[in-house]
């Protein structure tokens, strides 16, 4: 019985969030897929570094409007807060289940990016001119420019577990906001731990091992706020 209210909740956040999560990710896509197009046809003999502006602010806007709507699932609302009492699910549980929804989801986020960028490296080496183009054009863009690195670090370790760190601190604080905005907090303090990771992502060759420092603090703020609001019953590190 117990597993069954837990896995219901977890039902609420699917439900409600995973279409709009898809969607939002798609639009990203295709909006990233337009920009790079166009800026291929209006520089057909560029870098490819010049061809991909547009993508990262977009990604950047996409990160930020998937934390958004993630903390707004319908869990935001104060009458949640009497369902779980009804249901006698304890606040840490349900934390823990929309942490992990959250985190999840960032993943998502990461994979179809990642995706998407390799798809315009092989739409750009099939276009450009033989001066920019090799046998090894996608694998160089990935070391080369940071944005790409950043999604697909390659032999840089590091880059791996600050992306994991990210989405793990992203997934909490997504679970934090909507416990704060149940109780009339306007949850500032996850919005801008979120915004601050966002703007922090892209870090270039030999960067990562040492941005690891930012997904280790991402991860312990969010950690440290979380056990804050839970100890307290307030709301933490508002």
């Amino acid at each position: 019985m117990r597993q069954h209210k837990h896995l219901s909740l977890l039902g609420l956040w699917v439900e409600n969030c995973l279409g709009k999560v898809l969607a939002l990710l798609g639009l990203m896509a295709a909006l990233e897929t337009i920009v790079f197009g166009v800026w291929l046809y209006l520089l057909p003999e560029r870098p490819m570094e010049e061809v991909l502006k547009g993508v990262p602010f977009l990604f950047l806007g996409g990160w930020i409007a998937l934390f958004h709507l993630l903390t707004h699932c319908g869990d935001e609302r104060r009458a949640v807060g009497c369902t779980l009492r009804r249901l006698r699910v304890p606040e840490g549980a349900a934390l823990a289940w929309k942490s992990l929804f959250g985190a999840v989801c960032f993943l998502l986020l990461w994979a179809v990016q990642t995706a998407v960028c390799l798809g315009m490296g092989l739409w750009y080496a099939a276009a450009v001119g033989p001066a920019y183009r090799s046998a090894q054009t996608v694998l160089l863009s990935f070391y080369r420019i940071p944005f790409l690195h950043s999604l697909l670090p390659l032999a840089e370790t590091a880059g791996y577990l600050r992306n994991l760190l990210f989405a793990a601190a992203m997934g909490l604080e997504t679970g934090l906001c909507s416990w704060r905005m149940r109780r009339g907090s306007r949850a500032l303090f996850g919005r801008t731990v979120a915004a601050a990771a966002a703007f922090l992502f892209s870090r270039g060759m030999g960067e990562l091992t040492g941005s690891l420092w930012l997904g280790l603090g991402a991860a312990a703020l969010a950690g440290l706020d979380a056990l804050l609001a839970l100890t307290y019953g307030e709301e933490g590190m508002e």
